[in-house]
């Protein structure tokens, strides 16, 4: 139906407007009607908006992952970095420090055996002083590389002076 809408405070403009639509015949409102209140149904969708929301979303998420795995990547390399000598490759003190303690609650916990060996290179002070500190760290690199290849998996080498090493080994030994 039609109507009209007038501000408050004019009445008498209202009254006026709302008898002038009321005089107008059934066909002529159905026709203002029809011309102003014209509802179109479209029958086709248009998906192209969906389609760049998720061509950009797919877009951002790839681009989020992509420098999520970098992320995780370069962590691992500082965690390797803060863990092991960069010379000998071998852990450090701090790394030793925060994996023996573990591994001496894992040997408590599980009733098993465990070794704690400290090796030293005898007159490595000699070494250095007769044939300079080049060579006296190429045998130190060699000394820690000769362990790696020597030792099992299990087995954690570190430094915790420049010339002596530790080595942890927890064995599982069967009790009887």
């Amino acid at each position: 139906d039609l109507g009209i809408g007038v501000r408050n405070d004019d009445p008498i403009l209202f009254n006026i407007l709302q008898k002038a639509v009321n005089a107008i015949d059934k066909e002529a409102r159905q026709k203002i009607l029809n011309t102003w209140l014209a509802i179109n149904y479209v029958k086709e969708t248009d998906y192209a908006l969906l389609f760049e929301a998720i061509a950009i979303f797919t877009f951002i998420l790839l681009i989020v992952l992509f420098f999520y795995m970098k992320l995780v990547k370069l962590k691992k390399q500082l965690e390797l970095l803060a863990s092991t000598d960069p010379m000998t490759k071998i852990y450090n003190r701090r790394y030793f420090s925060e994996i023996s303690e573990r591994i001496l609650d894992l040997t408590k916990r599980n009733k098993t055996d465990l070794s704690l060996i400290m090796l030293d290179i005898d007159n490595f002070k000699h070494i250095n002083d007769s044939y300079g500190h080049k060579v006296g760290d190429d045998v130190i690199v060699s000394f820690a590389q000769t362990l790696l290849k020597l030792s099992r998996k299990s087995d954690i080498y570190s430094n915790i002076l420049k010339n002596k090493k530790v080595n942890i080994r927890y064995c599982k030994i069967s009790n009887k």
